[in-house]
């Protein structure tokens, strides 16, 4: 019997410098129930990271607001009737 079936919406990002992935990101927002988040982040390129850390770091910043903002939209808005169209306005 399939039980514990849940809806999550998950961004990913990467921190690029010249076409190398140095950093990547994962968010994770449950869609029944918004104040479950998770978030992780991974070091793709150690050399490149240590050579660019300042850069990685704004764009880890930049990627942990994007999900907030996600999470405390979709917080308002109890009913969730289109959490794509959310994803869609706070990504572009």
């Amino acid at each position: 019997m399939l039980t514990n079936v849940k809806k999550n919406i998950r961004i990913t990002g990467n921190s690029e410098i010249d076409g190398n992935v140095i950093e990547g990101y994962q968010g994770e927002i449950n869609s029944e129930n918004p104040n479950e988040m998770t978030h992780t982040s991974w070091v793709a390129n150690k050399v490149l990271y240590k050579e660019n850390r300042d850069q990685c770091h704004k764009d880890r910043a930049e990627f942990e607001n994007t999900i907030y903002k996600l999470q405390d939209q979709m917080l308002q808005d109890h009913t969730l009737n289109d959490v794509t169209d959310e994803v869609d306005e706070i990504i572009e």
